[in-house]
């Protein structure tokens, strides 16, 4: 009989930021930013260490900052906010270090037209 480990309770945040670019021939400039909130499971293969599949659920909170303008009596631009549903799925390796372990993933994050691939390097602190 094949044993394993299943994590349930895993919770993901963060910030990420793209832009801050200057729009050609004007003086300016436009920046995104979105945070996101996830939670999620891991599964090893072998129990507690080594290669392991995760899972999270989630949403993706953006911002959109852009210069006004104005056409034909119609103001395009401004500041934006949404939130969107996310899922992740990914893969790691956790290695461990007596009672710490050093955890090392990438995962694909589906979020409506933001789709991303983050990597992660994470050292674990035994309780």
């Amino acid at each position: 009989m094949k044993s394993f480990t299943f994590i349930v309770g895993q919770i993901y945040a963060g910030y990420l930021t793209f832009g801050g670019e200057d729009i050609p021939g004007t003086s300016d400039s436009y920046s995104s930013s979105m945070i996101p909130i996830m939670a999620g499971a891991k599964y090893f293969f072998q129990p507690g260490k080594g290669l392991y599949a995760n899972a999270q659920l989630g949403v993706h909170l953006f911002s959109f900052d852009t210069p006004e303008y104005e056409f034909f009596g119609v103001t395009y631009g401004g500041s934006e906010t949404s939130t969107e549903f996310s899922l992740g799925l990914g893969a790691g390796y956790e290695m461990p270090m007596g009672k710490n372990a050093l955890d090392i993933s990438a995962s694909f994050n589906i979020v409506s037209d933001a789709n991303y691939i983050g990597a992660r390097i994470a050292y674990k602190f035994g309780m």
